[in-house]
């Protein structure tokens, strides 16, 4: 199930209409990869939850998955995610669930040692879900997924092409100087599609303020919460 947020989203009508865009297949889509990066309480996972959306009603095949427990990460813990939501799918048929059977093989056989057998494996699971329809798969949180997980999308995303299957992270903006993330590695390639999101204009404020309030806000407290 996609959470659905208290507050409205605002100030992302133009985010919103590209979605739509590619996941309707109204046009081609050469961006595999898909990034919201913003800092923390910046809607990143509002705006996630949205487009999960728009491609639901557009007819796309949405999964999701995140990071573990942060106190005991485990490799391949938001894969193994990942492979619980295609076997859960409605229309998940035989070659799906032998594909998953042979990921779930390469794990337990190799694990991080062979990542080419692991990405191959994967890459055909996926293959065989997007004969379903197009794929939408969302990572909340990308910077604290599991190393082992990132390096197996990572792999995936640089062999699909133009597949109508996307991979769609939140992320917080890279930082230089810091040590590079794995999923860095994914975010420099060219053919992504960057959606940085920008502080909240005074009328977006005012708005959730509204919201949450159920009065309309005194324009000085406006003001205050938007400078803060």
């Amino acid at each position: 199930p996609i959470a659905h947020s208290k507050f409205p989203l605002v100030d992302r009508n133009q985010f919103l209409q590209e979605f739509e865009t590619i996941f309707s297949g109204s046009a081609p889509s050469h961006n595999g990869c898909l990034s919201i990066e913003g800092g923390w309480g910046m809607g990143r996972t509002a705006l996630l939850n949205a487009a999960c959306l728009t491609a639901q009603r557009a007819g796309c095949i949405v999964l999701r998955t995140r990071r573990g427990d942060p106190e005991h990460p485990a490799p391949f813990g938001a894969l193994l995610q990942l492979i619980e939501d295609i076997a859960s799918l409605r229309s998940a048929n035989e070659e799906i669930v032998e594909q998953i059977q042979k990921v779930l093989d390469r794990i337990q056989r190799e694990g991080e040692r062979n990542f080419d057998a692991l990405g191959t494996a994967v890459y055909g699971l996926f293959v065989s879900v997007r004969k379903l329809g197009f794929v939408l798969l969302a990572v909340d949180d990308a910077d604290l997924v599991d190393d082992a997980t990132m390096l197996t999308l990572e792999y995936l995303f640089h062999r699909l092409d133009d597949q109508q299957i996307w991979l769609l992270t939140t992320s917080p903006p890279r930082q230089s100087g810091a040590a590079p993330l794995v999923i860095e590695e994914l975010l420099v390639n060219q053919d992504v599609r960057h959606f940085e999101l920008s502080a909240l204009s005074r009328e977006g404020v005012r708005i959730i303020l509204s919201t949450q309030l159920s009065v309309e806000p005194e324009r000085g407290f406006v003001d205050a919460v938007l400078e803060a």
